[in-house]
């Protein structure tokens, strides 16, 4: 019941967008509507729209990695390198001639070195680094194959991806404003009198510039001609002005759109650029455009007014049977032709790109910051490694002196519950019945405990 119903409404809406609008006379602010609908397309096309450029700060991180591994090179490698050197990859004269793969190698990495090299002088310079230098040489293998991956976020192509994508996004943009680059094109040049043929024929067709650009249907369903009747202001109170001058020539073509263009921020309601609202805004035009006009409403495909039956087309100004208006009929087709939409749809892909471009750009930049801190932190624990080695080692060479230690006079012996025998405090031998000793832990194994009996001096000897 519900879909019955719903198609009914459908059907009611259909009726009601073809319904004849009337014979009403062209005159101020009679046009709003379809100016609105223009302002709509030209809004969403000049919108905001922003490339992340997250270049420098992902070469960075990778470079800062590169460094990290210069200072746990050798020093021969490191030589290789140096700042201020003027050999190129090809004639340096270190580069190797053989095998194959350790000259693809060589050439591959080579600028990514020296880049390294560079910012371990200038971190060394700032002390912005930490040196790895005296690194095992496990951990110099890790840290060089992490300055090799991070070669690969300081190349990557995808970094300029949104600047691309950018890019392709305004021009599509000018194009279906313009035609294309705003300096290198023009308006048309209007008409002095009747401009049917330019912009909708008596016979209701598209003109000759009817959707070629959206520059071109401002002017004709907005902009005055020379004539008595035309209606300067019939798309906003401040579109044209009684001084301004009529819509004759390319150049006051241009300096009318730019009036009409600055009117249209009474209709911007989004600062950033999205496809949606490229949609949203072609898809209103179309629908505004689709309503029948004329005395019979079989007239559609018209945005603006048009006057009577329609037979004087959109001739620019308030006629019994014309009107201020743009036709965008495809006489055989009886269908919208409109240039212009190719581009806006374009426009509205390249913002797509845009969009996923950024987010690409943005995960890179997060692996890069990842990348980064596992090479620090890799270097950090291996360097607390070896100290704890040292450390270790150290602490089992106390024990053994402090075991030394115990069997040489009669007060150490007895205060560890052994036996002295001899004459005096230091004439004698301490003698072990029962004795537990207990290891200096290490970092790799808890501390043990052993038990040792024996009836000899030799037992205050540390395990062995």
């Amino acid at each position: 019941m519900q879909a019955v119903l719903w198609i009914a409404f459908l059907a009611l809406e259909a009726k009601n967008i073809a319904k004849p609008t009337g014979a009403t006379v062209t005159s101020d602010l009679s046009n709003t509507e379809a100016f609105s609908k223009l302002c709509g397309v030209y809004n969403a096309l000049t919108a905001k729209a922003t490339a992340l450029n997250l270049k420098d700060e992902v070469e960075s991180l990778a470079y800062d990695i590169g460094a990290l591994n210069m200072s746990a090179a050798p020093t021969t490698f490191r030589d290789i390198f140096k700042p201020g050197e003027t050999h190129t990859k090809a004639d340096h004269p270190k580069r190797p001639s053989s095998p194959p793969e350790t000259v693809a190698t060589w050439d591959k990495y080579f600028g990514f070195w020296q880049q390294s090299a560079s910012r371990l002088q200038e971190n060394s310079k700032n002390r912005k680094t930490k040196s790895a230098d005296g690194l095992p040489p496990y951990a110099r293998a890790i840290l060089h194959r992490l300055a090799e991956e991070a070669y690969s976020y300081a190349t990557t192509t995808k970094l300029t991806v949104p600047a691309n994508a950018l890019a392709d996004f305004q021009r599509e943009a000018e194009r279906a404003i313009y035609g294309g680059p705003p300096a290198t094109t023009a308006a048309d040049g209007g008409a002095n009198g009747d401009r049917n043929a330019k912009c909708g024929t008596t016979a209701g067709a598209k003109g000759t510039i009817s959707g070629t650009t959206l520059r071109n249907d401002f002017l004709c369903v907005c902009a005055g001609n020379g004539q008595g009747t035309t209606k300067k202001k019939t798309c906003c109170e401040a579109c044209q002005d009684s001084g301004s001058t009529e819509w004759t020539s390319p150049q006051n073509g241009q300096t009318i759109f730019k009036t009409l263009a600055g009117q249209c921020s009474h209709f911007k309601h989004i600062e950033t650029a999205t496809p949606e609202a490229i949609e949203h805004a072609t898809t209103a035009l179309l629908q505004a455009a689709a309503r029948g006009q004329t005395t019979n409403g079989d007239w559609v495909f018209i945005l603006g007014k048009i006057e009577g039956s329609g037979t004087d087309g959109c001739k620019g100004e308030s006629a019994t049977n014309g009107g201020m208006c743009v036709s965008y009929r495809n006489s055989a087709a009886k269908t919208p032709d409109i240039a212009w939409l190719d581009a806006t749809k374009k426009a509205a892909t390249a913002l797509r790109n845009l969009n996923n471009a950024n987010k690409e750009a943005e995960n890179l930049l997060l692996a890069a910051k990842q990348l980064n801190a596992t090479a620090y932190n890799a270097v950090e624990q291996a360097l607390a490694a070896g100290i704890t080695k040292t450390t270790v080692i150290l602490s089992q060479k106390e024990t053994t002196t402090n075991c030394g230690e115990l069997s040489t006079n009669k007060t150490a012996c007895e205060a560890q519950s052994y036996k002295w025998q001899g004459k005096n405090e230091t004439d004698g031998k301490c003698v072990a019945t029962a004795k537990e000793q207990t290891n200096t832990a290490g970092t790799e194994g808890a501390a043990t405990t052993e038990t040792r009996k024996s009836k000899n001096k030799d037992d205050c000897k540390c395990p062995k």
